[in-house]
């Protein structure tokens, strides 16, 4: 699926940044260090790749990430308060981002049919093409076996059958 998608060079620039965040907001504690350089490099990698080709699983992991930097301060017990609404802001727009992409692609809820961009609340009808009227009206009517079979035991032949008497 060849769809490029705002939210993903969004999404790589917050992931430089979160490269970026030890040493701009000057963390001390290697684990914190670290999870902010791996987080932010996943998110960043993902995100460029996904400037040539949409996958949808590259969306779900970037947003796997995002969820993770939410909840890593209390995990991981971050005790800068810079850092920790650095990581749960970064992590809530990252899986805004994702998930809003993916929505974009109609991945989640498909708009049954519809053309994509299309938000108008109508549901395009179904309608047999004329061939095939008789049939849905046989099945329609109850008969299991369709209108033009004939049914054991009884008088009636299918047509094409001749009688042997």
């Amino acid at each position: 699926m060849q769809k490029e998608h705002w939210q993903d060079w969004l999404s790589g620039l917050i992931g430089i940044w979160l490269v970026a965040t030890p040493w701009v907001l000057a963390a001390q504690d290697q684990v914190v260090i670290w999870n902010f350089l791996i987080a932010g490099l996943v998110i960043a990698v993902l995100a460029a790749s996904e400037l040539d080709v949409f996958q949808p699983w590259k969306e779900w992991a970037i947003a796997t990430v995002g969820t993770w930097l939410i909840l890593a301060p209390r995990i991981l017990d971050f005790q800068d308060n810079s850092l920790i609404w650095n990581a749960a802001a970064c992590g809530a727009a990252i899986v805004a981002l994702s998930g809003w992409a993916i929505g974009d692609t109609h991945e989640i809820l498909p708009r049954f049919g519809r053309p994509r961009g299309d938000l108008r609340g109508d549901t395009p009808s179904l309608s047999l093409p004329d061939e095939h009227e008789h049939m849905a009206g046989g099945y329609a009517r109850g008969s299991i076996s369709g209108p033009d079979i004939a049914h054991p035991g009884s008088d009636t032949q299918a047509p094409g059958q001749t009688s042997h008497e």
